[in-house]
C-alpha cells in the first residue's frame, strides 16, 4: 500500500497534466497564432518529463542502492511534490509573459526527477519483501497498476471538476486545485512510507558490508548491454499511452467532432472514457502478474506486447465514429491489452538484477525506455502536429509511430531471458 499510493499520486498528476495539455494550457501558456504550434508546444512541455526520468532514476537508485529503498522513495515523492506545486501556482502568460512557459517547463522537469526515481523504488522495495513468494508478480503488479490508477483518478478528476465550474473558471483555477489535492495525499504517502521499515534484503545487503559506493555508475558500466535491451522490451506501455492516448485522444476526438458537427464528444466525455480505459488496465494488470507467477514473466510480457500490437489498429477505427459506447470501447480495448503484459514488468526487470544493484538497475532499464516515448512524444508528434494543416487529418502517423516503437518491444523482448526461475538474493 504505501509503494503503490505513492506510485498512485505520481502519475495522478503526471496524466492529469496530460488532460490538461490538451485542454488548458495550450490557452493559457502557450498562446500562438497558429493554434496547432501552441497544441504542440504544450504536448512538449508535457513529454519534456520523459528526458529526465532517467536522470532522476541514476540519482535516487544511487541513493536507494547506497543508502535504503526507504529514502530514496521518501525523497522521490518530495521531489515530484515541489514540482507538483509548482505547476499548480505558475501564473499564466497574460500575467507574466514568456516566464509562464519557462516556469512550466522547469517544474515539469523538477517533476520528471522525482517520477524517475520513484518506479525503480517501490518496486525493488516490494521484490525484496516477496523475495520468497512464487506470486511475486502478482504483489509487484498491484504497484504498476499505480500508473493506470492515476490515469483513472486523473480523468475522472478533470471530468468530475470541469463539468461542475463554467469553463472560464476551470481555465482559471479549476485544473489547479486539482495539483494541489494531489500535492496534500503524495505528504500523507510521504508519512506512511517513513513509518514503515526497510527491506530485508537490503538490511541484509547493509549488514554484510556488500552496499557498492557507486551502484548507478557500476551498474550502468558492467550491465550497460542489458539494461539497453530491457529497455527496448518495456518502451511500448510508455509509447502507446504517450503517443496514442494522451494528450492527443482528447484534442483528436474533439476537434474530429466539431469538424462533423456532432454533440456530446467533450473533451470530459474523452477523458472519461480514457478512464474507464485505465481501469480496465488496473485490473490485466492483476491478470497478467497472476499469469505470470504461473507460465512465466517473460512469455505473458510478450503475449501482452502482440496483443497492443493488434489494439492500435483497431483504435482510430473505433474513436472515428465517434459513437461515445465506441470510444469507450477502444479506451478499453488498446489500455487492457497494454496491461496484460505491463502486469509482469516489475518483476521481469527486477529479477534481472542483484541486491545492490536493483534499485538502479531496474529503474534504469523503465526509465530508459521512457526516453524512447519522450523522444517520440515529445519531439516526433509534435513535429507531426505542426507540419499538419489540423488535428484530424493526423490520425495515421500516430497509430504508425505507436505501432513502430511496440514492434521494437517484441524484437528486444525475443532477446531477453525468461527470470520465472530466479531467486533474489
Amino acid at each position: 500500500m504505501a509503494s503503490t499510493l505513492g506510485t498512485v499520486v505520481d502519475y495522478f498528476d503526471f496524466f492529469l497534466a496530460g488532460f490538461v495539455a490538451a485542454s488548458v494550457w495550450p490557452y493559457i501558456f502557450f498562446p500562438a497564432e497558429q493554434p496547432m504550434v501552441g497544441f504542440a508546444l504544450s504536448i512538449s512541455a508535457y513529454a519534456l518529463t520523459y528526458f529526465v526520468r532517467p536522470i532522476g532514476a541514476f540519482v535516487f537508485g544511487h541513493l536507494g542502492d547506497r543508502h535504503g529503498r526507504q529514502k530514496g522513495l521518501i525523497w522521490t515523492l518530495l521531489t515530484a511534490g515541489l514540482g507538483m506545486v509548482g505547476i499548480a501556482l505558475t501564473p499564466s502568460y497574460a500575467s507574466i509573459g514568456y516566464l509562464a512557459p519557462v516556469l512550466i517547463t522547469v517544474f515539469r522537469l523538477i517533476f520528471g526527477l522525482g517520477i524517475g526515481g520513484e518506479w525503480g523504488g517501490a518496486m525493488a522495495w516490494v521484490a525484496e519483501f516477496a523475495a520468497k513468494s512464487k506470486w511475486r508478480p502478482f504483489w509487484m503488479s498491484w504497484i504498476q497498476g499505480g500508473a493506470p490508477a492515476g490515469r483513472l483518478v486523473a480523468g475522472i478528476a478533470i471530468a468530475v471538476v470541469a463539468s461542475s465550474m463554467p469553463n472560464s473558471s476551470f481555465l482559471a483555477y479549476g485544473w489547479r486545485e486539482l495539483f494541489l489535492i494531489g500535492t496534500v495525499v503524495l505528504v500523507v504517502a510521504v508519512v506512511i512510507r517513513y513509518k514503515l521499515t526497510e527491506s530485508p534484503l537490503f538490511t541484509a545487503l547493509a549488514q554484510r558490508k556488500a552496499i557498492d559506493k557507486s551502484p548507478a555508475i557500476n551498474v550502468l558500466r558492467h550491465q550497460w548491454r542489458k539494461i539497453l535491451l530491457l529497455a527496448g522490451a518495456v518502451n511500448y506501455n510508455v509509447s502507446i499511452t504517450a503517443i496514442l492516448v494522451l494528450p492527443f485522444t482528447v484534442q483528436y476526438a474533439v476537434a474530429l467532432a466539431n469538424t462533423r458537427h456532432v454533440a456530446g464528444v467533450t473533451a470530459t466525455v474523452v477523458s472519461l472514457a480514457i478512464s474507464i480505459g485505465a481501469l480496465v488496465d488496473v485490473i490485466t494488470q492483476v491478470v497478467g502478474g497472476v499469469a505470470g507467477s504461473i507460465i512465466g514473466r517473460k512469455k505473458m510480457f510478450l503475449i501482452g506486447t502482440v496483443i497492443s500490437l493488434i489494439s492500435i489498429f483497431g483504435y482510430f477505427p473505433l474513436v472515428n465514429t465517434l459513437n461515445i459506447a465506441y470510444i469507450f470501447l477502444a479506451s478499453a480495448f488498446v489500455q487492457g491489452a497494454i496491461g496484460l503484459g505491463y502486469g509482469n514488468v516489475g518483476a521481469f526487470l527486477n529479477e534481472h538484477f542483484e541486491t545492490r544493484y536493483r534499485y538502479s538497475g531496474g529503474g534504469l532499464c523503465y526509465q530508459l525506455g521512457s526516453l524512447v516515448s519522450g523522444v517520440t512524444a515529445g519531439v516526433i508528434l509534435p513535429l507531426i502536429i505542426v507540419g499538419a494543416s489540423d488535428v484530424i487529418s493526423q490520425w495515421p502517423y500516430v497509430a504508425a509511430l505507436s505501432a513502430a516503437v511496440t514492434v521494437i518491444s517484441i524484437i528486444c523482448l525475443l532477446f531477453t531471458k525468461e527470470t520465472k526461475r530466479i531467486e533474489l538474493q
